[in-house]
């Protein structure tokens, strides 16, 4: 089976895509509804498991004790890299007082063991002597054995799928979409982009009987930017002492030291127009998350602990109003059927042939 994880895809570009759009029109699509969050989103793709099982919500979390960070993107790389932790990712672009508070997520890459506290896709794959190839730039799997390429192009993606035609799974991640952070959704340059792309997943579309064609989340627009550290810093609480929070660029999580805090900070929250506070149990994030405050669609926090880059488009509002798309290429069932990410390992699991596993999510066929 081939599996093509096509980033940043919002459904509207399928109009520019017409080689997608006759294979929808042909097989079992539909609307993909994702969890809350960044990281937790593949996650969830990969143990059909919702946030609160798997742990992941954001790319870094609170560290269990302050420590002194790597703030160097490239030294940082290479560090986990010696360890075989090849879950690659930029630091927080914050001072390193701040930074000392949090630490990433995760260390290892989807198809490493042990990469999540539950079984992943990969791991039920090994278990059941099934071969597998990950093309997730900068990491190539051939099963458990890694390597790196450099090129993150789609030309190189298809080459390295092409190269692993004869595994019984493949997954392979296109990065090409995700230039709407910089260009916008509705740019000629974000359109010739699809079109190429579409062009580009043609070529191996017919490699496997079995293909899934899916997002991990949808891009839209930014129409207004807020900066909420400005009006946090107003309330005089000090970081780390009274509070600790993580501003990205949707969503602000807060942990507090002190009861004061927590009420300063709420009532701080309920006089802005531009979010909501967010019931954690609702949309079914880990115990670990602290209150967190979810800014409105459309609504993006700048400055933001993340990046220092003023993006046009953004994702990680909330799922329930900001879906993705799937298609499934299979012989099995046809037509329109909206779905959740979690529903992907288990419609996986059963075309490959394989039992049914423990997980939130249900096969579509």
């Amino acid at each position: 089976m081939l599996c093509i994880f096509i980033d940043a895809l919002n459904p509207k570009y399928l109009k520019y895509m017409p080689f997608l759009s006759e294979m929808a029109k042909k097989n079992l699509h539909g609307g993909l509804e994702v969890p809350l969050g960044y990281t937790s989103i593949i996650a969830s793709f990969m143990t059909g498991m919702h946030p609160e099982k798997h742990g992941i919500f954001d790319l870094f979390k609170l560290a269990e004790k302050p420590k002194l960070q790597i703030q160097n993107k490239y030294l940082l790389s290479m560090k986990n890299l010696l360890q075989n932790k090849r879950f690659f990712y930029s630091p927080l672009q914050i001072p390193q007082a701040k930074a000392r508070f949090f630490e990433a997520s995760m260390s290892k890459a989807w198809t490493q063991k042990n990469c999540l506290p539950c079984p992943t896709l990969f791991d039920i794959l090994e278990k059941n002597r099934k071969s597998f190839a990950l093309i997730d730039w900068p990491n190539y799997f051939r099963n458990r054995k890694a390597a790196i390429f450099f090129s993150e192009s789609s030309d190189k993606v298809i080459s390295l799928i092409k190269k692993s035609k004869d595994f019984d799974f493949i997954f392979a991640h296109f990065l090409d979409l995700e230039a709407a952070h910089s260009c916008g959704t509705n740019s000629r340059q974000i359109i010739a982009i699809a079109k190429n792309l579409d062009k580009k997943v043609s070529q191996i579309a017919n490699l496997h009987e079995n293909v899934l064609f899916f997002s991990d989340h949808s891009m839209d627009n930014i129409k207004k930017e807020f900066d909420i550290i400005s009006k946090i810093n107003e309330l005089n609480l000090k970081f780390g002492k009274d509070l600790i929070y993580l501003v990205g660029s949707t969503t602000v999580e807060f942990w507090f030291r002190n009861n004061t805090a927590k009420i300063k900070v709420i009532k701080l929250l309920k006089t802005i127009k531009g979010g909501k506070i967010v019931n954690v149990k609702k949309f079914k994030l880990p115990k670990t998350s602290g209150l967190l405050f979810l800014a409105n669609l459309g609504t993006a926090f700048h400055p933001n602990f993340f990046s220092k880059k003023r993006f046009r488009a953004m994702h990680g509002w909330n799922p329930k109003q900001q879906k993705t798309a799937y298609i499934l290429k299979n012989s099995k069932k046809g037509g329109k059927r909206d779905a959740r990410i979690i529903d992907m390992m288990p419609t996986i699991l059963k075309l490959i042939g394989l039992p049914k596993v423990e997980c939130d999510g249900h096969s579509l066929i």
